[in-house]
């Protein structure tokens, strides 16, 4: 704990909140180049919330989803406060402030069938509610189809070779970097399949990056689970969320999410919806996000060690083979 004071967080909240009283205490969450999120409290059982600050683009993104558009899905999340551009940041890099409810330390146990049900619900209602392009219209949002996904595949089988020449990886590293390269190359040669899912099922709201270090679990009777980080939210694959939900990356707890609980939140506004169309669904997302994750991580392989480059890759390598493990091309024949 250390006195506030001069701290940049707590001269974020005046400019926010100047007639309210202010926090007293802030304690550090996490503190990584492309962002910190602080805690701040208030002197005795005057609670506390979040405060973070991140690039202003995914800012802006949360700041939405929090705003505008999980209050119309009427679930459980977060509490909006406010946000600021920090005119400190790099006019060429700026960063923003987002200030919104402290839901507590507890995180979500993909290996507890109780809580896998209730994220499964949690997402189901909130992506029901926005199957409908009426619903979807008003609120901005990136769009998280099968180009963007492209985009990333793309630039992952070019860029992860020219990285492995450029560094000279000895050892067995360069043997991982071709086996993913492969991996990926397999993928390009199904993307039409992929298209076509995108193409036959409706758009939803997704958080994109739906792991279990994004999900709290709120203190109380009812143990909701709650999505946090809706930096990388936008329109996309629905289900695709229940694919991210069950990893422990370092673990590669690749786990069952509750697609039948899934399913039945979205029955009702989609009747064509079953538990075998949503696993394949969720499959697919956890597939998309591994090469999203794999093509973001190479400008930083750059300066990395060796060794951690090798730590990084063979934990998303595993999850993407085991995600093309999974995928039956032959199942997306035909889907929607």
């Amino acid at each position: 704990m250390l006195d506030t004071e001069p701290h940049p967080a707590i001269q974020a909240w005046r400019e926010v909140e100047p007639r309210r009283a202010q926090p007293r205490l802030v304690e550090a969450i996490q503190h990584r180049r492309r962002s910190q999120v602080y805690r701040l409290r208030w002197p005795g059982d005057g609670g506390s919330i979040i405060a973070k600050r991140c690039r202003r683009p995914m800012t802006i993104v949360e700041q939405t989803t929090y705003r505008a558009v999980l209050p119309f899905a009427d679930v459980r999340a977060p509490a909006y406060y406010g946000y600021l551009d920090d005119a400190t940041s790099d006019p060429a890099d700026p960063f923003a402030w987002l200030f919104i409810e402290d839901l507590g330390p507890h995180r979500y146990a993909p290996g507890d069938a109780a809580q896998r049900s209730r994220l499964a619900r949690w997402l189901g209602e909130v992506q029901a509610a926005f199957l409908a392009p009426d619903a979807r219209r008003g609120h901005t949002l990136p769009v998280r189809d099968a180009a963007y996904y492209q985009r990333y595949l793309r630039r992952a089988i070019d860029e992860l070779p020219a990285l492995a020449a450029e560094r000279s990886f000895s050892g067995s590293l360069p043997v991982l970097v071709k086996a993913v390269v492969l991996m990926l190359q397999s993928l390009q040669e199904q993307w039409d399949k992929v298209v076509a899912t995108f193409a036959g099922v409706p758009m939803t709201l997704v958080h994109g990056d739906c792991l279990p270090k994004n999900i709290h679990v709120v203190p109380g009777p009812a143990g909701e689970v709650v999505p946090i980080d809706w930096g990388n939210a936008g329109w996309g694959l629905p289900g695709s969320d229940l694919g991210q939900s069950t990893l422990l990356l370092g673990r590669t707890l690749i786990g069952e999410a509750s697609y039948e609980e899934y399913a039945n939140a979205l029955q009702p506004v989609w009747p064509e919806c079953d538990a075998a169309l949503v696993r394949r669904l969720a499959t697919l997302g956890r597939l998309l996000w591994s090469i999203k994750v794999i093509a973001m991580s190479v400008p930083g392989f750059r300066y990395d060690s060796a060794a951690k480059v090798e730590q990084i890759l063979s934990i998303y390598s595993s999850v993407l083979l085991t995600s093309l493990q999974d995928v039956h091309w032959a199942e997306f024949e035909g889907q929607g």
